[in-house]
């Protein structure tokens, strides 16, 4: 797994079939997530994959100088891609060069993000909520606040909240999805 330390719930749609057949389709829609960005630190993945690599103070950081920056990462931007990302560049992915210690050259993407709210800031953690297009990576959003709020900043947790209609507070976890289809079989 790429990135064991981020929790991630798919939400799943069943279709029943002919002769009871069960499918999963993957439903698409604008991601929302919850970051929490920690400040002070950069890594080169942008997120605890790897350590940090850069330190830089945060005495000046506010609550009203991040409202001051986040509007400059709403609407359609450019966003570099960390270098330990799944995109592929001459059929390798940039995560297995970065790692293998080749030079990875990033290109920015165009990525939209719709919202981003203030959930709390205490103790130099920034946690957001953040309503995404698709490709945008949250990893990049927490080095770019860190780098605009002239300090560094890191991405120590993800957490993808809803993706289309589907919700993670309505969510099935393991056991009760295991129910679900033990009963299914039975019916």
């Amino acid at each position: 797994m790429r990135e064991p330390w981020i929790r991630l719930q798919l939400a799943c749609l069943l279709s029943a079939l002919v002769k009871r057949q069960r499918r999963f389709r993957l439903l698409w829609g604008k991601p929302r997530n919850t970051l929490r960005r920690s400040p002070g630190g950069t890594t080169p993945s942008y997120d605890l994959e790897s350590e940090i690599d850069a330190t830089f103070p945060t005495e000046h950081l506010s609550i009203e100088a991040i409202k001051d920056v986040l509007p400059q990462f709403q609407g359609v931007i450019q966003q570099y891609p960390p270098i330990f990302s799944a995109i592929k560049q001459g059929g390798v992915r940039m995560y297995e060069k970065a790692r293998a210690g080749e030079e990875v050259v990033v290109e920015p993407r165009t990525v939209q993000i719709d919202e981003i709210e203030i959930l709390s800031f205490e103790n130099n953690v920034l946690r957001l909520r953040v309503l995404c297009g698709k490709g945008t990576y949250i990893r990049s959003l927490a080095h770019d606040l860190g780098k605009a709020l002239n300090s560094g900043a890191h991405l120590s947790a993800l957490r993808r909240t809803k993706i289309g209609s589907f919700a993670a507070d309505g969510a099935k976890n393991p056991i009760e999805w295991s129910a679900y289809f033990k009963s299914s079989l039975e019916d």
